[in-house]
Formats: structure tokens, C-alpha cells, sequence
């Protein structure tokens, strides 16, 4: 049964555009036999509210609907607004739970060790989630069998940040520690337990970042003195969706990334990939000359 003995965390899904995901992940949550209350933040252009709730009863949702493309920062605030009990567990809308994800024990590695964030691995599974996805998979041996045999690909996302003279480098490796409760880090996925008091110290998420509001929170969170950690063992599935409708909208990451830099007005940001030096991300400030009188 997915409960922690004492019910002092609930679950916080923020969802957009992505209702057969949803659908996917409450149907793990059900499976499991959750007796948490589950938040859902709604901001599609047509919200699902009605349908969700009336199948899944036996859940304890609350479901909140918000103006259409509110953002994901907005939608998490509203659900911490709610928030209720000491603790929360984030997820992404196109999750599933893992059945051998011990939550109560990721819980007490939080309460005995002091920290705010406590970040899990994705453990990521094709999707067909639609028909053309599906025959992609299937047209590719490789997928196709990790796909009938739910075989994961692991992300481990623990990253750091370093500032250095205006710059800032953020370095991510999926390499997990060994024989470890927890690993101390300055970034996870999105995929945590918060201590709800904390998060709402710094604010939770930044509104004007609609999406690409990752790498702004966790560095807010570190500023602040928030401790974060990467628990080894903690995993949730991860199905990947990629709806073009959706696509349109999440491919804006890119612009508020900009944002946010130039919010902290760093002269260059970059994330590298520390296993093998690959540089996921990098912008450097141009210099603009001054107009000649």
C-alpha cells in the first residue's frame, strides 16, 4: 500500500495537455493502494476535472482547475498554497508509480538527516502514445523491446552549481552512489519530496518562469540554504510524451531559461554533463557596443 504509516505527505501533480498520462499515473497510484491525498493542478485549454475524478473515486483527489496555460510554476504554487502536511511529493504528470519505491523510507532518510529536497531517479520507458510514436517503437528493435518488456533507460540527475566571477556552471551526472542513504547535492528531478515549510520560504516556483523553471528553483533553494539531496533508491517511471500539441508549448524551456539567466544577470551559464563532458546547454551574454554620437 502506497502510505507512510502516518499520512504526513501528500502527492502534488501538475498536469497540462496530458490527460491520458495522468490517467496512466493515478491508475499506478490506484494499483498501489494510495491513501494519500492526492493535489491535481489542471491549466489545459479544455480541463479533464470531471472525467478524472469520476473515474479514479476511490483516490482522495483534490482537483484544481486554473486559467488556461497558467504555467507549471503557477500551478505548483497554487497546489503548496494547499498543501496541508509537513511534507509533499512532486510528480510530473506523465509518471507512474514504481511499485518498489519504498516511500516511507525515503521519508525518514528526510526527517532523520534535516533536508528539504530529496530527489529520486527516473527511470525512463518508452511510450506509444500515439499511433505514429507506436510504430516508431515498434520499427526499432531496441525499443520495441524495452517497450513489451518495460525495460528502463536510468537518470539519476544529480547536479551542482558552481558561480564563479558572474558565471555559472551547473554539472549533472546520472552516476548514483553506492551503499549511501543519501548523496548532498544543489539540483534533482523533478521528482522530490519537499518540507513544505521550506519551499514556501523561498517562495516555491517563480511565476514569470512558465516552463524552464527547474535550474531557477534549485538555485533559489541553494542561495537560500535549502538542503537538497539525491536518495539512491527512490525511482519513479518516467514515459516521455511527445504530443506536438504539448511539444509547442514545453519547447518554450529554452526562452525562460534565458530568463532566468539574465534574472541573475550571470555573463554565461552552461550545464555539462560531467560523465563524459558533453555540454548540454550553453550561453554566453553578448556584449552590445554602445550607438557612436
Amino acid at each position: 500500500m502506497l502510505s507512510t504509516g502516518n499520512d504526513n505527505i501528500c502527492l502534488l501533480i501538475k498536469t497540462f495537455e496530458r490527460k491520458g498520462s495522468l490517467i496512466r499515473l493515478l491508475c499506478s497510484l490506484e494499483k498501489a493502494g494510495c491513501r494519500l491525498s492526492i493535489l491535481i493542478a489542471d491549466d489545459s485549454k479544455y480541463p479533464y476535472k470531471k472525467e478524472i475524478t469520476g473515474r479514479f473515486s476511490s483516490l482522495d483527489i483534490q482537483y484544481y482547475t486554473l486559467p488556461f496555460d497558467s504555467g507549471l510554476s503557477a500551478g505548483r504554487n497554487a497546489l503548496l498554497e494547499k498543501t496541508k502536511t509537513p511534507f509533499f511529493l512532486l510528480f510530473d504528470d506523465d509518471f507512474a508509480w514504481n511499485n518498489k519505491t519504498n516511500l516511507a523510507a525515503a521519508l525518514k532518510t528526510m526527517e532523520e538527516q534535516q533536508l528539504d529536497i530529496g530527489g529520486g531517479t527516473f527511470h525512463n520507458l518508452p511510450s506509444g502514445t500515439t499511433v505514429k510514436r507506436l510504430v516508431r517503437i515498434l520499427l526499432n528493435p531496441t525499443l520495441a523491446w524495452r517497450y513489451f518488456n518495460q525495460i528502463p533507460l536510468a537518470s539519476a540527475h544529480i547536479g551542482n552549481f558552481v558561480v564563479e566571477n558572474n558565471n555559472c556552471t551547473l554539472a549533472i551526472s546520472n552516476k548514483q552512489p553506492e551503499d549511501s542513504l543519501f548523496c548532498s547535492c544543489d539540483l534533482v528531478n523533478n521528482f522530490f519530496i519537499g518540507r513544505t515549510a521550506s519551499i514556501q520560504k523561498i517562495g516555491g516556483w517563480d511565476v514569470d518562469l512558465k516552463v524552464g523553471e527547474h535550474e531557477d528553483f534549485f538555485l533559489r533553494a541553494k542561495l537560500d540554504g535549502l538542503r537538497t539531496a539525491f536518495l539512491p533508491g527512490f525511482v519513479i517511471k518516467h514515459y516521455p510524451v511527445s504530443d506536438k500539441n504539448y511539444l509547442a508549448f514545453r519547447e518554450r524551456a529554452v526562452e525562460f531559461k534565458t530568463q532566468f539567466i539574465q534574472k541573475f544577470g550571470f555573463n554565461s551559464y552552461r550545464e555539462v554533463n560531467t560523465d563524459d563532458g558533453t555540454i548540454i546547454f550553453d550561453y554566453v551574454v553578448k556584449n552590445v557596443k554602445e550607438p557612436v554620437a
